[in-house]
C-alpha cells in the first residue's frame, strides 16, 4: 500500500511538472506572437509616414516647378 501511494504522488508530480512546461510553451509562444504584432505595426506606421513624406516633397517638388514655369511666361 504504501509503495502505491509513492508512485501515485510521483506520478501526481511529473503530470504537473508537464503541464507546467506545456503553459510555458504557450505562454511563450504568445509572447512572441505579441512581439511580432507589434513590430509590424511599427513597420507599416513607419512606412506609411515615409509614404506621406515622399507625396508631400513630389508636391512640394510640383508647386516649385509650376512658380518657374509661371515666372518665365512673363
Amino acid at each position: 500500500m504504501k509503495g502505491s501511494s509513492k508512485v501515485a504522488a510521483h506520478g501526481q508530480s511529473s503530470s504537473s511538472s508537464t503541464l507546467f512546461i506545456i503553459l510555458a510553451v504557450v505562454v511563450a509562444v504568445v509572447v512572441i506572437l505579441i512581439v511580432a504584432a507589434v513590430v509590424y505595426v511599427f513597420m507599416m506606421k513607419k512606412r506609411k509616414a515615409k509614404k506621406r513624406l515622399h507625396a508631400a516633397l513630389d508636391e512640394e517638388e510640383r508647386l516649385r516647378q509650376e512658380r518657374v514655369r509661371r515666372e518665365c511666361n512673363c
